[in-house]
């Protein structure tokens, strides 16, 4: 079963790639820079009908080392579709540059959204963050590390959902050899792991809903990841994780990770129906 899920995870890209670059044309942005590398960029998309303030954070994935929002252009616009703002960080990419730079990167561009705003009189308020593949890990990080949030000035109080797609949120079911090599590709040598940890940076007090979405024959990234991450957040609020593992024999890492946005399917129904429900709940 190993070596068919990742047959179809390979046999998946083609179709992806295909729908991936035309749903890019004719996209445009608000482009805003923060630093020097050509990654260090936010894309910034404002709803057509305003009335709504919740705010979509997308996080984009590609193993830490590739990708840029540019390439998810089409996703920050079909926030904008639905109504809502979003925006799309970009961050450094591995192994050249080791983490924390890739998670202070995005700390920095949502630092320099939330600043665009409140000068223009929009402040944010209520944010939903999302991110697929290394890019739900980087949301986490978002979301839950309490030492970043201080040193940017991000307050957490703002985060008003979570979403993983195909996320590596517990590093201890990270086994698989393909994302153990990008794990160690990452982090710097004898870098204490356990600081860029989902798992292990959820403290109980939160209030985030979260929904995890993963699917079954992920040949990448182990289930775990997702339901024992939902399990821990379980724990100390009941009911406040959900958590979806997709059964289809025809979803596997990437196919679901961004092509989630891409196909009309009841998958992604149920997260654009969970983030009206989010949303529908924002502040005043």
């Amino acid at each position: 079963m190993g070596f068919v899920n990742i047959l179809g995870e390979y046999l998946s890209y083609p179709g992806l790639f295909r729908k991936l670059l035309p749903a890019n044309k004719g996209v445009n942005a608000s482009r805003h820079v923060f630093g020097d590398d050509k990654n260090q960029y936010i894309l910034s998309f404002t709803p057509k009908e305003p009335g709504r303030n919740t705010t979509v954070i997308y996080i984009h994935g590609g193993g830490w080392r590739q990708g840029s929002p540019d390439a998810f252009r089409f996703i920050g616009q079909k926030f904008a579709d639905l109504g809502y703002h979003a925006v799309l960080p970009g961050y450094r990419l591995a192994p050249r540059h080791k983490y924390p730079v890739q998670a202070e990167d995005v700390f920095s561009g949502v630092k320099r959204y939330i600043e665009l705003r409140g000068s223009a009189g929009n402040p944010v308020k209520d944010v939903i963050v999302a991110g697929s593949s290394a890019g739900a890990h980087l949301g986490a990080v978002l979301v839950y590390d309490r030492n970043l949030q201080e040193k940017y000035g991000i307050q957490r109080d703002i985060f008003k959902g979570f979403i993983s797609l195909s996320g590596p949120l517990v590093f201890e079911e990270c086994r698989g050899r393909t994302i153990a090599a990008l794990l160690n590709g990452l982090f710097p040598r004898n870098y204490d792991r356990k600081s860029a940890d989902p798992w292990s940076l959820v403290r109980g007090d939160e209030n985030v809903p979260v929904l995890c979405i993963h699917a079954e024959r992920d040949p990448l990234l182990e289930t775990g990841n997702s339901i024992i991450f939902a399990d821990r957040i379980n724990s100390y609020k009941p009911g406040l994780a959900r958590c979806h593992i997709e059964k289809s024999k025809n979803m596997f890492h990437s196919n679901l990770a961004a092509g989630i946005f891409l196909y009309d399917n009841p998958v992604a129904d149920m997260l654009f129906s969970w983030i009206e429900e989010l949303s529908a709940k924002e502040s005043s």
